[in-house]
């Protein structure tokens, strides 16, 4: 990916990540969108909100450019982001 597309990638999977947190406000949540989106303010509904937006773009980016070494990068920058978001809840737990 350019810079370019990079940048613009980041700030979309930010708002959709961001957004993903309030879908369990609508009208027509199911339990079967609970396991995708975050009900709760747990450890792991925090990282379906990076997983999935990243899942997303991988899957986008091999599919659009029609080559499968597109898909390994947001995952792996996914699952690199996941061990942060547990240390950041125990590190608010202990400390405050």
């Amino acid at each position: 990916m350019t810079r370019k597309e990079t940048i613009i990638a980041t700030i979309l999977l930010i708002i959709f990540g961001t957004s993903m947190h309030f879908v369990h406000h609508v009208p027509f949540f199911n339990h079967f969108l609970g396991y995708i989106f975050p009900v709760t303010e747990s450890v792991a509904a925090h990282m379906k909100m990076v997983f999935y937006p990243m899942l997303l773009l991988s899957l986008y980016l091999s599919i659009s450019r029609r080559d499968i070494r597109e898909v390994g990068a947001p995952i792996l920058g996914g699952l690199a982001v996941m061990p942060l978001i547990v240390a950041a809840f125990f590190a608010y737990w202990v400390l405050r």
